[in-house]
């Protein structure tokens, strides 16, 4: 299991033993910036496969003419964002979910923003946005959907169904904890 330069040969490193390969690396608690369980917890996550088309190569060197050259994998943080924002549609539904992306990028489609940090911009607002739901969907249980229908009115909205910003999900979200008598 030694390749050229000592170390394991890739070919031979299967998902069943590489952790077994982090393992063994020796951890110096008192350099390391982390406790020993959140470096746990980053090695388990680094373990986690991800998708082949996260992943891009480059040609690094060429040799004999470019007839022959060497390649490097890299991530394709374009297209992790663009799965993990195509991800979101669901969890917010149609009208939030395209009023995210009109608001924030000007786009109808993820795949049309090219760069990173908008589609950076864009997750988080959608993930402050799932959250908000969850929130709103913890104070509605407690009171009931019609005690938002005075807040909705007031945006000029006959459902739930219609929010398609953040601002006017916060809104509604402040409204119906306010009623559940959730507000600290």
């Amino acid at each position: 299991m030694s390749g050229a330069n000592g170390r394991a040969d890739p070919r031979e490193v299967s998902a069943a033993n590489h952790s077994a390969l982090i393992s063994d690396l020796p951890i110096q608690l008192a350099d390391s910036r982390f406790p020993l369980e959140k470096i746990n917890e980053l090695v388990s996550e680094l373990e986690v496969p991800f998708d082949e088309s996260f992943v891009d190569w480059r040609v690094t060197n060429t040799a004999k003419g470019e007839q022959r050259g060497q390649v490097v994998p890299y991530a394709n943080a374009t297209n992790a964002l663009v799965g993990q924002i195509e991800a979101m549609a669901e969890p917010l539904g149609r009208r939030l979910y395209r009023g995210i992306l009109k608001t924030v990028a000007r786009a109808w489609n993820p795949s049309e923003i090219r760069e990173a940090d908008v589609l950076s911009r864009v997750l988080a607002q959608m993930q402050s946005a799932e959250r908000g739901l969850r929130r709103l969907e913890a104070a509605l249980n407690r009171i009931g959907p019609e005690a938002v229908v005075p807040t909705l009115r007031s945006l000029r909205l006959n459902s739930l169904e219609q929010v398609d910003t953040l601002e006017s999900l916060k809104k509604v979200v402040l409204a119906a904890e306010e009623a559940a008598g959730l507000t600290h």
